[in-house]
């Protein structure tokens, strides 16, 4: 039997950029949020390839500019 995938169903629909505690864009945050990880494990990982590789920061910058923003639940 196929199943039908609901909009919103995909892994990366939850994934949003988060303006509460942001430092620079909120993607950091925003995978924390979506529970893939620690924002202080993300920012480590960013920086610490982007010094070696210029390609991490083009995909922090691409999720930041892309990214949607989270709804805030208050």
């Amino acid at each position: 039997m196929v199943s039908k995938k609901i909009q919103g169903d995909s892994p990366m629909a939850k994934l949003a950029l988060v303006k509460k505690g942001k430092i620079i864009f909120g993607v950091c945050k925003g995978l924390e949020a979506s529970g893939r990880g620690s924002a202080l494990i993300w920012r480590l990982i960013f920086v610490i390839t982007a010094c070696f590789l210029w390609f991490p920061l083009f995909v922090y910058l691409g999720m930041g500019m892309f990214l949607p923003v989270a709804e805030n639940k208050n």
